[in-house]
């Protein structure tokens, strides 16, 4: 008992603590942006990972001493540039309202596990808005594999459509058919909405229950 007290109340802290912490963070980020201190007009940085391949600017690296006959090092490759560009205003637009559309489901998604933490310190972790709430959080993290791939999508696109480089190619990156289940935003989702219907059916069936008797 003392352990489950301890640990819903380090959650609780711990999650109003980012959400205190990400609205000074993305109030200061408006402010900024507002009162032009961002730098300039804007910059956007372009992150060519490893569906990119260098051509040039390879680091050397050897074995050590003494592991020479142990094996050999066939070769090295750099797996992320970044390209930083600078933006005129409508250029800039683009760039920042998906970010801050982005922060604002971000943030709405650490309200709600706040308040399921609420309601289960509260003793009222089995009910209907717990269920709407683990639905949402669900969809948003399943959203936010979407939002990866969309982004990795815009990013060649406009790697292959503005950008001009002899040193730097891209390549098809190869589909990963078995992510990992711990960090893959869909499996996560998935889960997430496979709890929140258990959670509906039980609470069907205690409804039920209660009016039988």
């Amino acid at each position: 008992m003392k352990w489950r007290k301890l640990i819903l109340n380090a959650s609780s802290w711990l999650l109003d603590t980012l959400i205190g912490l990400y609205v000074i963070i993305l109030i200061a980020f408006l402010v900024l942006l507002f009162v032009g201190k961002l730098g300039g007009n804007g910059f956007f940085s372009l992150h060519l990972n490893e569906e990119f391949k260098s051509l040039v600017d390879r680091p050397n690296i050897e074995p050590g001493p003494g592991m020479e006959g142990v094996f050999e090092v066939l070769e090295v490759e750099p797996i992320e540039h970044r390209v930083s560009l600078e933006l005129n205003t409508i250029g800039q637009l683009g760039v920042v309202l998906p970010v801050l559309i982005y922060a604002g489901l971000y943030l709405y998604t650490i309200v709600l596990l706040s308040n399921i933490v609420r309601s289960v310190k509260a003793n009222s972790f089995f009910i209907y808005k717990n269920v709407v709430r683990l639905r949402i959080i669900g969809i948003m993290v399943l959203l936010s594999q979407l939002v990866d791939w969309g982004s990795s999508y815009v990013k060649v696109w406009f790697f292959n459509r503005y950008l001009v480089s002899t040193d730097i190619v891209h390549v098809r990156s190869v589909f990963n058919l078995f992510p990992n289940i711990f960090s893959s935003p869909i499996i996560v989702g998935l889960l997430v909405l496979i709890i929140a219907e258990a959670f509906a059916h039980g609470l069907k069936l205690k409804e039920e229950q209660e009016l039988t008797i």
